[in-house]
């Protein structure tokens, strides 16, 4: 074959295809190489690796030599209260005005405050008591909180043990003292202050000792609060002022003046009870409460016995009835010495000239009446059994704590 009839791409084809490996390299060699892609945008400007670093080295220098530098002293503060009252008159100088404007004035500086009080004396908690009770109570499943409180819904039936500890606090007496201190007559008339004069409670701690095995006892613990509390993470003590959470004592002091608060707080709400045999009460009236029980419980048995032996009676009265008509039926007109019919000698009746009197049969009880005869019985019984009871109950509600009491003017610890 001769070279006229060869394909000119059959010629040339090395050439081509070192032609387009040599342009591909060349746009990379452009686009990768001279044209990097690797540029960073910093203070609205492109700088690849290596320039970046140089830029962040210069100024972290720049900024240390600022912060090594001695301070300057800034200029004097100069008052321009006048130059505002001036271009304030200048602006409404051609206005005829029959009233004074707000004008700013000079902040006097601030004066320290020196006031000194005297700390009241808070006082001693007295008669304390303690009582141990196991029961069967409700108790929670999950952890209760402010969000979460304390109910049927998230809690269960559980063996418990109670311990209720008891105390007596002169709240009043604190309040005389609170406010002889902070609002009495021998404080300075501009010193007086009444919300000082109030106190509010904001934590009651109680601690235990632990008996240990070697029979020594351990350092007094803090008891923490039961778990049915929704507040127990707010009556935290916190014993540093640097720990107070913002707003620091002043709002410390309005979250803890409320009632509902203080409720919580002196005397906190006791789990439920399941079993129907037991009550929670304070030591003090659950010794009561319990004496009423067995008082209650032991009429109730006196009184089932009574109706025993009522019973037992109407049945041997009912029995010797249906004898005395037996006998009467049988004898109606057959009559005894002393003039006694048959059925009265049936009953055991003795002559009229006997020595033994025996009443009559009007003065005796009819027996033979059913006992519902006699409704007035089963009230009187209901009501000494409730009476047992509901003297408990409401001393429980004398001595607590609602939410319109009035600590001030309680006449009782």
């Amino acid at each position: 074959m001769s070279k006229k009839d060869s394909n000119f791409f059959e010629e040339h084809i090395e050439k081509i295809v070192l032609a387009v490996v040599g342009l591909g390299c060349l746009w990379l060699f452009i686009t990768r190489v001279l044209l990097s892609p690797n540029y960073i945008e910093y203070d609205n400007q492109k700088f690849d690796p290596r320039a970046i670093d140089s830029r962040i080295s210069e100024q972290a220098a720049a900024l240390e030599s600022k912060v090594n530098r001695k301070p300057e002293p800034k200029p004097p503060y100069q008052p321009r209260v006048n130059d505002f009252i001036a271009r304030l008159d200048s602006a409404i100088s051609d206005i005829n005005t029959s009233f004074a404007l707000p004008q700013p004035i000079n902040n006097p500086p601030e004066v320290a405050d020196n006031r000194v009080y005297r700390i009241p004396l808070i006082g001693e908690v007295n008669d304390v008591l303690a009582e141990h009770i196991r029961t069967v109570a409700y108790v929670p499943n999950v952890e209760i909180g402010e969000k979460n409180v304390y109910g049927p819904d998230n809690s269960g039936p559980n063996d418990i043990d109670f311990v209720t500890v008891e105390a007596k606090f002169d709240v009043a007496g604190l309040c005389k003292r609170f406010n002889a201190s902070f609002a009495g007559e021998d404080v300075q008339q501009d010193w007086r202050d009444p919300c000082l004069a109030k106190p509010v409670f904001a934590s009651v701690q109680l601690q235990r000792q632990e008996l240990l095995s070697d029979g020594s006892w351990s350092d007094w613990q803090t008891v923490p609060r039961s778990k049915i509390d929704p507040r127990k993470r707010m009556f935290e003590i916190i014993e540093n002022i640097n720990d107070l959470p913002p707003g620091g004592i002043k709002v410390r002091r309005l979250q803890f003046d409320d009632a509902e608060v203080r409720m919580d707080l002196l005397q906190p709400g006791s789990y439920r009870i399941a079993s129907a045999k037991e009550e929670w009460f304070p030591p003090s009236l659950h010794e009561k409460y319990v004496g009423r029980q067995r008082e209650a419980d032991a009429l109730k048995k006196r009184e089932a016995a009574v109706e025993k032996k009522e019973e037992r009676e109407g049945d041997r009265s009912e029995r010797r009835s249906k004898q005395v008509a037996a006998a009467a039926k049988a004898h109606p007109a057959t009559e005894t010495a002393g003039g006694q019919s048959a059925g009265e000698a049936a009953e055991g009746y003795v002559p009229s000239t006997a020595v033994t009197k025996t009443p009559s049969r009007k003065s005796q009880p009819d027996r033979n009446k059913p006992e519902k005869e006699h409704p007035q019985k089963s009230p009187q019984k209901t009501k000494e059994v409730s009476k047992t009871t509901d003297d408990v109950y409401k001393e429980l509600d004398e001595i607590s704590i609602a939410g319109s009491t009035d600590m001030a003017r309680m006449d009782k610890p």
